[in-house]
């Protein structure tokens, strides 16, 4: 009889298909028992490569006692409505991020998960990678050593082909949530129980959907942080750190393919080099794994809900400056 926790998908998207489903099938510790979706076809061809089950609707997947955990990748604006559906049916809620567009209803379904003991975790792939190890290891190590004097993180994205969701208001389309919670979540990372001051924020929308935005923000008082986030630019993703005597950047922190090998570039103030190379992972495996410690821990559990109301928090800050 097999140990592994029971998991189905609940939404059959690009990223589900493409990142989700195969890091699942790869998983030490989980099983893929079957997949949910209004898409009869999409359903159909991924039941069978899979060899899982199929459900006719939402409530038969719900009401399936085999399974422990849903993981949900439906667009952003049903995650409080099916999160509810899924916790409520004392299942464990792993989420795509956003787990809601909106901090009321995140605060809504972390108490929720809180009082039955269920776990609830988002969907940030790129904090369980050796890549965002590494890196914070650089900037703790300055914190003892010296003092950081700015950060700069940027993650825009190109005009895509098939933007699906991003710019549908009705399905919680929002640049902030998709792509500036990356670099705001990096910095709830770094700087947990850190007093951090909005400066200026400034969020440009068009048809009533924010397509790019930025934040100054000051961190403890004394680190200066700037933040900027986009639809439809070239396409950025990086951090960037000074200190008093060094300059510490990366590219690709928040999305990297499996095979990519990160690379932390180091310059002193006397102008020498240094690179670091991080080994590749597939950061959607790890961060999977990670999750199933939530299943029976509750110091887990809480980390997680700790997690999830400071990007939370933050986010709706930025956007009520």
């Amino acid at each position: 009889m097999s140990s592994k926790s029971k998991i189905a998908v609940w939404g059959l998207g690009k990223h589900a298909i493409n990142n989700i489903l195969p890091a699942i099938q790869e998983s030490s510790k989980l099983e893929l028992v079957g997949c949910y979706t209004r898409n009869s076809r999409i359903l159909e061809n991924t039941c069978k490569k899979y060899s899982i089950k199929s459900w006719v609707s939402e409530d038969e997947m719900l009401n399936d006692f085999y399974v422990d955990i849903i993981y949900l990748s439906t667009p952003p604006e049903l995650h409080y409505n099916q999160g509810l559906q899924i916790l409520e049916s004392n299942k464990h809620l792993w989420c795509e991020k956003p787990i809601t567009n909106n901090l009321e209803s995140t605060i809504d379904l972390v108490q929720l998960a809180n009082m039955k003991s269920l776990s609830i975790c988002e969907g940030f792939m790129y904090l369980y990678h050796p890549h965002f190890y590494a890196f914070s290891e650089f900037i703790t190590d300055l914190k003892v050593s010296e003092k950081i004097s700015s950060i700069k993180s940027s993650f825009f994205l190109p005009k895509l082909e098939k933007p699906g969701f991003r710019f549908n208001k009705e399905l919680g389309g929002s640049c902030i949530y998709d792509v500036g919670i990356y670099p705001i979540s990096l910095i709830t990372e770094l700087f947990k129980d850190k007093e951090i001051i909005i400066n200026h924020s400034n969020i440009s929308e068009e048809e009533n959907v924010d397509i790019s935005g930025s934040a100054s923000i000051t961190i403890d008082q004394y680190i200066d942080c700037y933040l900027e986030w986009s639809y439809n630019s070239t396409y950025i993703n990086r951090v960037e750190i000074q200190s008093e005597s060094k300059n510490i950047k990366t590219d690709y922190i928040f999305s990297k393919k499996e095979d990519y090998q990160p690379i932390i570039k180091i310059l002193d103030t006397h102008g020498n080099y240094e690179e670091v190379i991080i080994n590749a992972r597939n950061h959607f495996i790890l961060m999977l794994e990670s999750f199933t410690k939530c299943l029976d821990n509750q110091s887990e559990r809480l980390a997680q809900e700790k997690r999830i109301l400071r990007i939370a928090e933050l986010i709706n800050r930025i956007r009520s400056f």
